[in-house]
């Protein structure tokens, strides 16, 4: 296992750890995604202060914000999502795409959309 394996593993099993406290209700989406953010702020920092370990930090950042982002997703128990990839819906279906919306809004700004 090389140095970027051993960062994005041990980063996907914090973020699992988070995951199983936000939905114990022990966090709202809101705690969830800003710890998150801090997570991969954190190892996006090292990673480009120690460029012997990754040459592309983007890509790590990229992959563990999708691995959580998509976690969250999963975890909406009140949607039935539209399939990415048919883009077929039933009528009450709530969009994937505005699941993502919600997602990166939180992790931008700090706050739920309004």
């Amino acid at each position: 296992m090389n140095c970027i394996d051993a960062i994005e593993g041990t980063l996907k099993k914090i973020i699992d750890h988070m995951y199983e406290n936000f939905i114990s209700d022990q966090m709202d989406d809101t705690e969830y995604i800003r710890n998150v953010k801090v997570v991969i702020e954190a190892v996006n920092s090292f990673i480009n202060e120690n460029r012997e370990i990754a040459s592309h930090p983007e890509v790590v950042k990229k992959i563990l914000y999708e691995y959580a982002r998509d976690k969250w997703i999963a975890h909406r128990p009140d949607s039935h999502l539209k399939s990415k990839t048919t883009g077929q819906d039933d009528g009450t279906s709530i969009d994937f795409d505005y699941f993502c919306y919600y997602y990166d809004h939180i992790y931008d700004r700090g706050v739920q959309p309004y």
